[in-house]
């Protein structure tokens, strides 16, 4: 019985969450000696559920329209009022992220492009790659390299730089470094960061 609540008591041990938006602000007041919050635009976003789940309908219902026909059903089926009164809401949560763009077009090239080739039935998942031992040090250095980044293309507190021109820049300053083994390691990390950034400049 007492050891049961001794258990209880014992806080569970685990690693600490790194990217914290306390800890991501430490490090961008280390590289600019400045604490005021910096906004980034928004390059890329996930759909709701809800929206997505539209999409990968319609997709679905008009999987083998051609172009031409495919593009007039979406308009029709965008003026439809409860799909419309949802997209409004979308992009009303979009544009709170940062975003800048036409977000309409960016709907209709996602269920053109990746909705409507998507497989309705779910593939099987990939395998996770095993990168080298020395994965910190490298982790580490893309963290570093992407705040850089992140500070070097702010104007007005305002960061217009995307994950890829940082990755290129990544690339470029390091010779013999394999584009397509780092490309998407490095944008996630970009993302991991970005996220604590936003919250941030939110709160």
């Amino acid at each position: 019985m007492e050891n049961t609540q001794q258990s209880q008591v014992t806080k569970r041990r685990g690693r600490k969450p790194k990217h914290t938006p306390e800890n991501v602000r430490q490090q961008l007041v280390s590289i600019t000696n400045d604490d005021k919050p910096i906004e980034l635009q928004t390059f890329h976003y996930h759909f709701s559920e809800e929206m997505g789940e539209r999409f990968m309908y319609f997709a679905t219902l008009h999987r083998f329209d051609d172009r031409k026909m495919f593009k007039e059903n979406w308009q029709k089926w965008i003026d439809e009022p409860d799909v419309a009164d949802c997209i409004s809401k979308e992009i009303d949560r979009i544009k709170t992220t940062g975003y800048i763009g036409d977000v309409i077009g960016k709907m209709f090239r996602s269920v053109r492009y990746y909705y409507r080739k998507k497989p309705v039935v779910p593939g099987e998942a990939k395998k996770r790659k095993a990168y080298a031992p020395n994965q910190k040090e490298i982790l580490a250095e893309m963290d570093r390299h992407i705040l850089l980044q992140i500070t070097e293309h702010c104007i007005d507190q305002r960061s217009s730089v995307s994950p890829a021109k940082a990755f290129a820049h990544y690339i470029e300053a390091r010779e013999g470094v394999d584009k397509e083994t780092y490309k998407k390691l490095y944008k996630n990390r970009f993302y991991l960061l970005a996220k604590p950034i936003r919250a941030q400049k939110r709160g």
